[in-house]
């Protein structure tokens, strides 16, 4: 015969195993968005990183290469890629080498810089011609190095890697289209698609009392293809000591400079 002190104590050895049951389940729900946080929040990997600047799904880039790492990955170490890349571009494919670093913060960091100009202006190129396979609107200057990035997307169709109807832009789609019917089309005096050969730099040197290895180099393409090399105190007040109009590019600074010949 159950006594009257059982009942209470029936009561709370079942509250003990709520209590318990839901200290687990907490536990449990707070590993659970640890492991998640943890997961999502750390670092990217080799092949993130790699897919973040140049997006497999699209044509422009193969064959792309780790030579070298750099870093770990966690959240307090930058992380550097040396990479060698193939960058189909127009008449034939480029190969370059480059470094993609990157930094876990907030806001993280990711950026590309390659070895020399010629690479900067064929990923340029590319990164055109992708736009236009993404944008039926034209860009901030569309008149600016047209004609160089139909060319990209010439050699990206009559390689079967796109279709004509891909290239969203119509005005882009229809110079193609005319590139693949008759590619004499072509001005007689038309340079190929790369943009910059670096005898032809034109030089302003804007700090004469510095000596040369504190000078700071400022490369702009403009947007009729002249390409113009400013030495500078330092980029600070950049908009202000060089005079840029639309459609003009700032381009990031090769790693290895080139030998500029006066």
């Amino acid at each position: 015969m159950k006594t009257g002190r059982e009942f209470p104590r029936r009561i709370a050895s079942i509250l003990a195993k709520v209590a318990l049951a839901g200290i687990i389940v907490v536990v449990l729900v707070i590993a659970v968005l640890y492991g998640l946080f943890w997961y999502f929040g750390r670092p990217l990997s080799d092949d993130q990183m790699i897919r973040e600047r140049f997006d497999p799904k699209l044509p422009g880039y193969s064959e792309i290469e780790i030579l070298e790492r750099k870093g770990e990955r966690d959240v307090s170490n930058p992380r550097l890629l040396t990479i060698e890349v193939v960058m189909e571009s127009y008449p034939e494919s480029v190969v370059c080498r480059g470094e993609i670093s990157y930094f876990r913060s907030d806001p993280s960091f990711l950026d590309v810089r390659w070895h020399d100009l010629e690479c900067i202006g064929q990923y340029m190129l590319i990164q055109g011609a992708r736009y236009y396979l993404r944008h039926s609107e034209a860009g901030p200057a569309p008149h600016c190095h047209a004609e160089n990035i139909a060319l990209v997307l010439t050699r990206w169709v009559e390689e079967d890697w796109i279709e004509l109807s891909d290239i969203q832009d119509t005005k882009i789609r229809s110079r193609v289209n005319q590139l693949l019917q008759d590619i004499s089309s072509l001005p007689t005096d038309f340079p190929s698609a790369s943009l910059f050969q670096v005898p032809q730099l034109q030089v302003h040197d804007l700090a004469p009392e510095l000596p040369e290895e504190e000078k700071v180099q400022v490369y702009v393409l403009r947007c009729d293809g002249t390409l113009e090399l400013f030495l500078m105190k330092s980029r600070v007040g950049l908009t202000q000591n060089i005079a840029l109009q639309i459609g003009d590019v700032v381009l990031s600074s090769p790693l290895t400079p080139p030998t500029i010949i006066p």
